[in-house]
């Protein structure tokens, strides 16, 4: 595919490409970009293509390289020549070559299978500029990785943004990094436990999707502690007791939008308590829920600025009785 001829000059003369809806059947490449010198930003989203176009390493103003939902397997080596690139957009699976770690003008990198890329836990280190990481992390991470990805992740003192989606694997390293991401706004990851260092002194973070083995009263506590949080969601495996959000608990006074997701729904809300929340959702099983606290009452009457409630409710093994009355859950007063 040639993208002069697809596109007219007037179009190739500036400084964006984004193809979009492209028929790329039996291509496998797209040529003509490489004499785009000026370009700036280079979008292959979706377009299923399996090679970079020749010439890219010439692209000496290109800021932007989006490579979503494509057919690439490994980026070549002379992408790392692209010194001047703030914002490279990947799928897990895709192997980065070595050197990236020489990329210094990247703010954002999404998302990264740092288990397929050997060298990358190492070289992340250098990528001090970076704001925005989303990482991927599985089962087949080597042991010895860890803690040069530990030590990269405390060099990242500007981090904004960081997603760290894991299957098969303990992240039990990252609760317990050394490091205080000072200018972080949003975390997102899986966790055994709430991270030592998420702690009051982050000040930025607004926005926290987290998912933990267990919760203590205690956490709350330090949730509570965020105080300019405003969405949080948590999905919790397990907590040791029955979770109530009081105004001892942390103020949580910035706090808009709260998701809980726990089988036996261990939640129950004090008078007082999250004073400014707008929206609540959460996500039970009645026969669990039930088994472990005999009722549905999570003291919505509570809420006193809730406008919205969503409840997921999974009624498996449950008689009809039960399912009844955790329906009637729906129903509880609030005083919004």
């Amino acid at each position: 595919m040639d993208i002069q001829r697809l596109y007219p000059c007037e179009l190739i003369n500036r400084s964006l490409i984004q193809p979009e809806h492209i028929n790329t059947h039996g291509m496998n490449q797209i040529s003509g970009v490489g004499s785009l010198l000026h370009l700036q930003y280079l979008g292959l989203r979706d377009t299923g293509i399996t090679n970079l176009p020749k010439g890219l390493e010439n692209l000496n103003y290109l800021q932007t390289l989006d490579l979503k939902q494509t057919s690439i397997i490994h980026l070549p080596s002379t992408v790392v020549r692209l010194r001047r690139l703030m914002h490279l957009y990947i799928e897990p699976s895709v192997v980065l070559p070595p050197g990236i770690g020489n990329m210094e003008s990247l703010q954002l990198l999404s998302s990264v299978g740092v288990s397929s890329c050997a060298n990358f836990t190492k070289e992340l280190g250098s990528l001090t500029e970076l704001r925005i990481l989303h990482i991927s992390l599985d089962g087949t991470l080597h042991e010895s990785h860890k803690n040069p990805l530990v030590d990269s992740l405390c060099n990242l003192k500007k981090i904004q943004e960081l997603h760290i989606d894991s299957t098969g694997i303990s992240n039990e390293f990252i609760v317990d990094l050394a490091w205080f991401p000072q200018y972080l706004k949003s975390f997102l990851g899986s966790v055994p436990r709430l991270p030592r260092w998420m702690s009051p002194l982050l000040s930025d973070l607004t926005t926290l999707v987290i998912t933990l083995n267990m919760i203590r009263q205690e956490d709350l506590q330090s949730l509570g502690g965020l105080l300019f949080l405003q969405f949080l969601c948590l999905t919790i495996d397990s907590a040791e007791e029955r979770i109530i959000i009081s105004t001892d608990q942390g103020k949580f006074h910035y706090l808009s939008e709260f998701h809980f997701h726990n089988d036996k729904m261990g939640l129950i809300f004090a008078q007082g308590s999250m004073q400014n929340l707008k929206t609540l959702e959460v996500t039970f099983r009645v026969r669990e829920r039930k088994d472990a606290y005999g009722d549905f009452d999570l003291g919505l009457e509570n809420l006193s600025s809730v406008k919205h409630v969503i409840a997921r409710i999974h009624c498996t093994g449950s008689t009809v009785c039960e399912v009844e009355e955790g329906n009637r859950f729906e129903s509880q007063p609030s005083k919004a």
